[in-house]
């Protein structure tokens, strides 16, 4: 493997959620209802959300965590959570942060899915005495606010930081809150229009690793301020190369490697990985299968697999992703089996979970358990 290709790494940006809770008490069982009748569909925020963001507020914002180099066996280690941690926020600041997010919500049953900044998340939604209680199905987590229905629109209100966010209902569902497959282009290529893609992505993916080289520097250095532009401009480069992206295979179909290469495919993936995207995720996944199926360096369905898994709620089955408490602590777990985890590693030609933990721990410089 040579040096360009140990320095490709992949850093998780991710995206905070904010478990909702109303405060509007219309009784039980009857309002529960008919509240959760009256909340599905989908929802926008709306332009009028009053913000408070002062500099200070932005220079404490989260440090996201980062891939360090690969081991020699190829295996690109990924520390993995669906949202960032904000170190050292109180819940009441995460959720004021949160609420200046543009937002759409799609209420359907007991799930929500959030997009904000290109991203999707997966939530529970619990109706319980006139109020809707949401939790992020890949963590756990449940954050202050209430929500509920007032003149015809969503209202989250944050009591404790005097903020209130409305939502005004929308009449169709957007693409953005989908979670089925994008569909798939078929427009054949001459090799002059495959090689601008090729250089394309190319292109797409040094970026991608140059934003996530500075937030690894600055979180080094510790200049928190520094580190939250570098965070903001890693976002920014992630929705414009996501959008392309889903442009892309919309319009030529996945850029395998038999059709693009190795490099391409590879840079492609990246792409998809640090979307953030869930439905452009699941609709790369079965892509990325089929390849891996005929690739014994299946690593990069194995990294995809497990990410999309745990952003459903769901246990991984490589141990490719570690989750990031509060306290900076950081775990292997929520694994589907772990005793057989070292074989099921071994199948996609990645090595032994020990020795990866070991080696994302020398990258972070923190301890690095694994859990079952």
């Amino acid at each position: 493997m040579n040096g360009r290709q140990s320095r490709r790494i992949g850093v998780v940006c991710v995206l905070a959620i904010v478990t909702l809770v109303s405060g509007a008490q219309e009784g039980p069982a009857d309002s529960d209802r008919d509240l959760r009748s009256r909340m599905a569909g989908a929802w926008q925020s709306t332009p009028a959300t009053p913000h408070s963001h002062s500099d200070r507020d932005s220079q404490r914002e989260n440090k996201d965590q980062s891939q360090p180099p690969q081991s020699e066996k190829g295996a690109r280690p990924a520390v993995a959570s669906s949202q960032p941690t904000f170190r050292g926020l109180g819940l009441d600041e995460i959720a004021r942060r949160m609420a200046q997010l543009d937002q759409v919500l799609y209420f359907t049953g007991d799930l929500c899915v959030m997009a904000a900044d290109g991203r999707q998340v997966i939530l529970n939604v619990q109706y319980q005495g006139g109020v809707a209680r949401r939790t992020d199905v890949s963590t756990g987590m449940a954050m202050p606010g209430e929500l509920s229905i007032e003149d015809g629109k969503l209202a989250l209100r944050i009591p404790s930081m005097n903020i209130t966010v409305y939502y005004r209902r929308l009449d169709e569902v957007p693409e953005s809150v989908r979670l089925d497959a994008y569909p798939l282009g078929t427009r054949e290529l001459n090799d002059a229009q495959r090689a601008a893609i090729q250089n394309e992505i190319a292109r797409r993916t040094q970026r991608d690793q140059e934003v996530r080289f500075k937030v690894i520097e600055v979180n080094k250095r510790g200049r928190t301020g520094a580190e939250s532009a570098a965070v903001r401009n890693m976002v920014s480069v992630d929705q414009e190369n996501t959008r392309r992206m889903i442009e892309l295979i919309q319009d030529v179909g996945w850029l395998s490697k038999a059709r693009f290469g190795s490099e391409t495919q590879f840079g492609a993936f990246l792409i998809v990985q640090h979307s953030g995207n869930l439905r452009l995720m699941l609709t790369v996944l079965p892509l990325i299968e089929a390849e891996a199926k005929s690739n014994p360096q299946g690593q990069s369905y194995a990294l995809l697999y497990d990410r999309v898994q745990l952003r459903l709620g769901r246990k991984q089955r490589y141990g490719t992703q570690a989750q990031t408490s509060p306290d900076g602590s950081v775990t292997i777990g929520r694994l589907e089996d772990r005793s057989r985890v070292d074989e099921l590693r071994r199948e996609m030609g990645l090595g032994p979970l020990a020795d990866y933990a070991q080696l994302m721990a020398k990258g972070y410089g923190v301890e690095v358990t694994i859990g079952d």
